[in-house]
């Protein structure tokens, strides 16, 4: 069914009354709101309006704040000693990863040489480093990038793919 030509300029006049009605009633509710509070108002604009003196970034001597964040559990307090060796191999997988999978790796020669340890500072345990602090509660999950839920795995194999120019490692 077609609309006539009044139908349509109908439809417009009531579109336009309707936005002039929401417009009246925000200002309605608005201008009261702003009267009873003009003076809190005007103190909050005089405080970010007014110029206040820059002073220059102080460096603290000691990292005392960063113990409010994560902070990476170490292996050094691990009892069993088969187990604190599993760890620190772990740990040196991921800071010299180019030594057991780089270009003259003693495992396999199939990354660009780059190291784990390059992306996630510390081998991982830096707070705000790209820390694997979170990795455990984290996965599996889905990932816009790949389109579907990863898990640990995969993650990984993505890194040694991407970011390291290479090929995925077995997931045994």
């Amino acid at each position: 069914m077609e609309r006539t030509n009044d139908q349509e300029v109908l439809l417009r006049i009531i579109t336009r009354l309707t936005r002039l009605v929401v417009l009246l009633f925000i200002l309605l509710v608005l201008i009261p709101i702003i009267i009873v509070n003009q003076s809190s108002i005007s103190e909050k604009l005089s405080v970010l309006l007014t110029t206040t003196e820059i002073t220059p970034y102080q460096k603290h001597h000691k990292d005392d704040h960063i113990e409010k964040y994560w902070q990476a559990f170490n292996p050094e307090r691990i009892q069993d000693s088969a187990y604190k060796a599993q760890v620190m191999y772990g740990k040196d997988l991921i800071a010299h990863t180019s030594s057991y999978f780089g270009p003259k790796g003693s495992i396999k020669a199939i990354t660009n040489g780059l190291n784990c340890q390059n992306c996630h500072l510390d081998a991982g345990t830096k707070p705000f480093g790209n820390n694997y602090g979170g990795v455990a509660a984290t996965y599996p999950k889905f990932r816009a990038r790949n389109g579907a839920e990863v898990d640990i795995t995969m993650r990984i194999n993505d890194c040694f793919e991407r970011s390291m120019n290479g090929q995925p490692i077995p997931t045994d």
